[in-house]
C-alpha cells in the first residue's frame, strides 16, 4: 500500500539543494504567490531560518529508501498553522499529495498544541485544492493573497482522528 511506505522525517541540511531544485520548477513557481525565481543564496538563508525555526514544523516525505518525494511546511503561530507543500515533478499525478497533506496534519496535530491548519491554494491551481479537499479540509471559498485571488482551506484537530484520518 502506497500510504504505508510513505514516511515524514524533518528537514536536514543536505536536503536544502533538493528543496531548492523543487521550489524552481517552472510549474511549482507558476502556482506560487511569489512567480520570480529563487537565488541560490537567497534559498539557503531561508532555509536555514525554516528549519532552525521553532515556530516552524519543516518535513521531508520519503519512499522507499529514503527516497524524498516532497517537502511539507506549517508555519505555527498560536494553535494555528499556515501549510505550504510541494511534490516533485517525478512524483506528481501518483496521489501523494492529498497523503502528504493528511499524514503531516496528523503528525502535526499530534506533536504541537495546533488545533487549526490554514491552506491558501492559488487560483486556477485545482490540483492542489482537491489534494487537500480529499485530505479533508474544507474549502471556506475565495480570499486575496499577496494581491492573488486563492481559496482558503480549512483543517481543525477535530476532524481528524489519532491516526491522522478525516472523521468526516
Amino acid at each position: 500500500m502506497v500510504e504505508q511506505s510513505v514516511k515524514l522525517r524533518h528537514a536536514r541540511e543536505n536536503d536544502c539543494k533538493l528543496l531548492w531544485e523543487w521550489a524552481n520548477d517552472l510549474d511549482v513557481r507558476a502556482v506560487s504567490f511569489s512567480r520570480g525565481s529563487i537565488p541560490w543564496e537567497t534559498h539557503v538563508e531561508w532555509f536555514r531560518s525554516k528549519r532552525d525555526n521553532p515556530s516552524c514544523a519543516f518535513y521531508i516525505a520519503t519512499v522507499g529508501a529514503e527516497t524524498p518525494i516532497g517537502q511539507i511546511r506549517f508555519d505555527l503561530k498560536g494553535d494555528q498553522a499556515v501549510v505550504s507543500i510541494s511534490v516533485g515533478r517525478e512524483h506528481r499525478g501518483k496521489g501523494y499529495g492529498s497523503l502528504l497533506v493528511r499524514l503531516s496534519a496528523g503528525e502535526l496535530f499530534r506533536t504541537t498544541a495546533v488545533t487549526a491548519i490554514h491552506a491558501y491554494v492559488k487560483r486556477g491551481n485545482e490540483t492542489s485544492v482537491r489534494a487537500f479537499e480529499r485530505a479533508g479540509y474544507q474549502n471556506l471559498g475565495a480570499i486575496t493573497v499577496e494581491g492573488e485571488e486563492a481559496f482558503q482551506l480549512f483543517l481543525s484537530r477535530s476532524d481528524q482522528d489519532d491516526c491522522g484520518r478525516n472523521r468526516n
